[in-house]
């Protein structure tokens, strides 16, 4: 049976076709006792901080008005809204199921770019090809790990050019000279954006706001993080994780790699 030329166009597509032996190797490797936990993507009043992890089965509390994010490591995402006093959703044998895992990946992906929308997603922007890069020819959100090094981006055979940044309320301001031979620039130290934080990316006459989600430190996982960044809406530094993970099984890399 054909697929409609726009699901041929999906990155969804390629990895239902060559990605299932990446999730295969990711799961393969993991214990079961870390396989039935839960990592927390967002926490909002809640008493657990973003990067904890939560044993499914166990007791949770939230008060009235928190909201707790949970993902797992066979895709799927579940979201705690208070007030509740209940046990923690359990996840025995689903881990096991690598085809479910990308399955969970995909349907988080398309209910995530539907959400958003296409522009702030990413979808249908130029390839990346590392996780870890920030792209800064469009606005929307983005994200970074304490664990791997990011890099400014820009598509291929931009020019020279002048790269600046500044937050919201314009209490400092950076700028770079970006020479045209290339694509990626370092992200300087004092420029390490804090959770939740946007920043403005310009260069010459074009502005983009640029709002930055932090992963955990522990959260180190191929499929945690890929399922991490389609939570948080940065559907193409996932789409260049997973593409990553389908050539390279297990190998996250980092801006340097290509």
């Amino acid at each position: 049976m054909s697929c409609p030329p726009h699901d041929l166009k999906s990155r969804a597509v390629r990895w239902a076709l060559i990605g299932a032996l990446a999730v295969v190797s990711m799961l393969a490797n993991v214990p079961a006792q870390a396989a039935a936990e839960w990592i927390v993507v967002d926490s909002r009043g809640a008493p657990v901080r973003s990067g904890d992890r939560l044993a499914a089965g166990v007791i949770l509390k939230l008060p009235e008005g928190a909201r707790v994010t949970l993902i797992a490591r066979s895709g799927r995402a579940v979201t705690l809204r208070g007030a509740f006093d209940g046990v923690v959703p359990r996840i025995e044998g689903e881990q096991d199921d690598p085809r479910r895992a990308l399955s969970a990946l995909i349907a988080a992906r398309e209910e995530r770019i539907r959400t958003i929308g296409v522009v702030r997603s990413g979808e249908g922007a130029t390839r990346l090809p590392g996780p870890w890069l920030i792209d800064i020819s469009r606005p929307g959100p983005r994200c970074i790990h304490d664990g791997h090094p990011a890099a400014f981006w820009r598509p291929p055979g931009s020019p020279e050019a002048k790269l600046t940044i500044w937050p919201t309320d314009r209490s400092w301001r950076i700028d770079l000279d970006w020479p045209a031979s290339r694509d990626s620039i370092e992200i300087p130290a004092g420029v390490r954006p804090a959770e939740g934080q946007t920043l403005i990316a310009a260069v010459g006459d074009r502005e983009h706001a640029i709002a930055f989600n932090l992963i955990a430190a522990s959260v180190d996982e191929p499929v945690l993080l890929a399922a991490w960044m389609i939570e948080k809406g940065c559907i193409q530094q996932a789409d260049a994780l997973l593409d990553r993970l389908a050539e390279r099984p297990g190998n996250v890399g980092s801006p340097g790699q290509r």
